[in-house]
């Protein structure tokens, strides 16, 4: 006897899948979620020859990205509830996203280079993925871009009553992606925090601003979300 879900977070349409089809579906979507950790690392390994600042905006670039190519995977896979969905959305963008952010750039980087300050040296690295860090959730969130433009470009032009009303919904958001945002700044800072104590004040100051700019993105700009329970939470708090 468990927790039933809550009604509108059953997939009804799932509920038929075998326990063998769905170990099928979620081998696949694990393969498939490594070959685009071994292509991220190798799009960042590229990126930092060129530069310090150079990686650190293709890691924002590739963690913004991660969402939209995570659930293309996910789409794969049969869930019986909203939960259960969406904590296999969180284990792979936490395995993208802290790789990207912070496991990459010790793989990338010369053991020598670790405590020597330079632009092209470890810690020169650490600084520019902070501050980027720091710089891209207020400016992403809050202007909301994609938002903006359905409600004020795509929307008065579509005849159609019920398309044109999807368009004046909000942004879609989902709380896995918002608890992976939150923990890849966490495990990069606890990863770098010998070589870089200030690692600390920039992770204070990110997590402030994920914070202020969630609540208020939740409340006045993104559309509701479904009502999917605990799982994700205890998951995530276990792990």
């Amino acid at each position: 006897v468990q927790e039933p879900p809550e009604p509108d977070a059953v997939r009804w349409q799932d509920l038929d899948d075998t326990f063998v089809q769905r170990v099928k579906q979620q081998t696949i979507t694990v393969l498939l979620t490594l070959i685009c950790v071994g292509g991220g690392g190798a799009i960042i390994a590229a990126a930092r020859r060129r530069s310090a600042a150079v990686a650190a905006i293709t890691i924002i670039i590739l963690n913004s990205l991660t969402p939209i190519v995570v659930k293309q995977i996910v789409k794969f896979e049969s869930h019986p509830d909203a939960g259960s969905m969406q904590t296999s959305l969180y284990v792979k963008m936490t395995i993208l996203r802290w790789f990207n952010t912070a496991i990459i750039t010790t793989i990338i980087t010369p053991f020598t280079n670790t405590l020597t300050n330079g632009p092209d040296y470890l810690l020169q690295s650490i600084y520019a993925i902070f501050f980027a860090e720091l710089v891209k959730t207020p400016i992403l969130q809050v202007t909301d871009y994609m938002s903006n433009l359905k409600r004020h470009f795509f929307g008065p032009r579509i005849f159609d009553r019920r398309f044109r009303a999807e368009q004046f919904a909000g942004g879609y958001w989902t709380l896995a992606e918002r608890m992976t945002d939150m923990t890849k700044v966490m495990f990069l800072t606890f990863y770098y925090a010998i070589v870089f104590p200030a690692s600390f004040f920039f992770a204070s100051g990110t997590l402030l601003l994920h914070y202020w700019t969630d609540k208020f993105c939740i409340l006045r700009c993104w559309q509701r979300a479904p009502l999917i329970g605990t799982n994700l939470a205890k998951f995530s708090r276990f792990y």
